[in-house]
């Protein structure tokens, strides 16, 4: 790695697999890519689709060696760039099959140490060892037939020993050939594929787009599922771990699936709300979570893994979902939203919890005395509001006159008379409260004495 960082300083990461570079274009944005080493087997393969994403977005994208250099002959005619011999071998179609630059390798804690050899590598040292005449140009079209039919995870050096013994070839023609003239084609086009990474980071231009990039239904799986959070685990894990460590998640899951489905029917009614409705979205969204600095937003968006197109996105879907809100007020009427507001507190298990709650807030109200409670019907709904959120949180974060509506207040003396049996049932509990421990203290002072 230190001799990587010499040629090209940059951020070096282990071999790609499915949606690393999907993932780094939408965390990172760098100026380059270089796709080396791929996974083929352990996990999905880096696919062509997040290249031509990178691409689309200006990124350079760089292949050689293994798994780019297969990809960047795939995808050559589109923007992408190869390096080195094998690039130009897959290419040119002189080797096709993927096994050609496939090899085993050890953990990543000893460094992924090389366990086989890759049949490029012996390509390169046959023909090597045919230029300097340690064998014919026969010799070597069998030897390399006879190699490239050991499979990838089998050709270690003792196997090609054995195999090269079998063709009637001496120790010393082994060692002439695969020790004096071993030739690691995919260090050479690795090496090669940094330099011109390098030199294309000092003279940077957005790179050229040939083609316009469609986001497909695979695409938005693997944006969904594969994406990589900042912190390193992909999207799916993430998921996985919220639905076994959240203390309560069989109601965040059909809340979310509610939302999909209310999102579902927008589309089918072709609901599309307004730029003003989707930024009173986005301003109620923040302000209720404190994020209204653009400091602070910006981290907010870093800390859950997405941009500026995702907010505005779910900020969109929001303001879809309350356009049905109010369809389905409109339909209900007069019903308002009474039944499915009891209805789904029956469901949470949590209506006799209320009604409990109800009945000891009337309870205290009735020991008010009736002067007092007078003062309280003189206060103006901005200060019951400001009393109700020392007892409760904030009943909303959007304009007042909207959540009235939302909620089936029938305006502002309906919203006031509420507040004002509920706030007047707080006070005299706080009261009871405070007498009960003024008592207690005086009765404490006394057994002291």
């Amino acid at each position: 790695m230190s001799a990587a960082r010499e040629l090209f300083d940059a951020d070096y990461a282990p071999p790609a697999k499915q949606a690393d570079i999907y993932s780094a274009v939408r965390t990172s944005r760098p100026a380059v890519i270089v796709l080396i080493d791929g996974e083929f087997h352990q996990s999905l393969s880096v696919w062509h689709k997040e290249i031509l994403y990178a691409l689309a977005h200006g990124v350079r994208v760089i292949g050689a060696s293994s798994m780019g250099a297969l990809r960047a002959a795939e995808l050559h005619t589109l923007g992408m760039i190869g390096a080195g011999r094998i690039f130009e071998d897959y290419r040119d179609g002189v080797i096709n099959a993927d096994d050609e630059v496939a090899l085993t390798y050890g953990p990543a804690g000893l460094g992924y140490p090389q366990v086989t050899i890759p049949m490029v590598n012996l390509r390169a040292t046959l023909d090597a060892a045919e230029r300097k005449g340690d064998i014919t140009s026969e010799q070597k079209l069998v030897l390399r037939e006879r190699l490239h039919g050991i499979h990838f995870s089998e050709r270690t050096r003792s196997r090609l020993h054995q195999e090269v013994e079998s063709l009637g070839y001496e120790t010393e023609t082994f060692n002439r050939v695969f020790n004096g003239n071993f030739i690691d084609q995919k260090r050479l086009d690795a090496v090669e594929a940094l330099q011109v990474a390098s030199e294309m980071v000092r003279s940077i231009r957005e790179a050229p787009v040939g083609f316009e990039f469609h986001k497909t239904h695979s695409m938005n799986v693997v944006d969904q599922q594969d994406r990589i959070t900042n912190d390193g685990f992909r999207r799916r894990e993430v998921a996985k771990f919220i639905s076994l460590a959240h203390e309560n998640f069989e109601p965040t899951l059909a809340n979310a699936l509610n939302r999909s489905l209310a999102l579902l029917l927008g589309k089918m009614m072709a609901i599309e709300p307004s730029e003003d409705e989707i930024v009173d979205e986005e301003c109620n969204f923040r302000e209720r979570f404190s994020i209204i600095e653009e400091v602070k937003f910006e981290g907010w968006l870093s800390e859950n893994d997405i941009g500026a197109k995702d907010f505005n996105r779910l900020m969109r879907e929001n303001a879809v979902c309350r356009k049905l809100y109010d369809w389905q007020a409109s339909i209900a009427g007069a019903c308002e939203h009474t039944q499915p507001t009891l209805d789904y507190i029956t469901l949470e298990n949590r209506y006799i919890e209320f009604k409990k709650k109800m009945s000891s807030n009337r309870d205290f109200r009735t020991l008010t005395p009736r002067n007092s409670q007078t003062d309280i019907d003189d206060l103006s709904l901005n200060e019951l509001l400001e009393i109700h959120t020392r007892f409760y949180p904030r009943l909303t974060f959007r304009p007042l006159a909207q959540w009235m509506k939302d909620v089936a207040f029938q305006g502002e003396d309906d919203l006031r008379g509420e507040l004002i049996k509920l706030v007047s049932g707080d006070q005299a509990r706080e009261k009871v409260i405070a007498s009960v421990l003024a008592l207690r203290s005086n009765e404490q002072v006394k057994r002291e004495s």
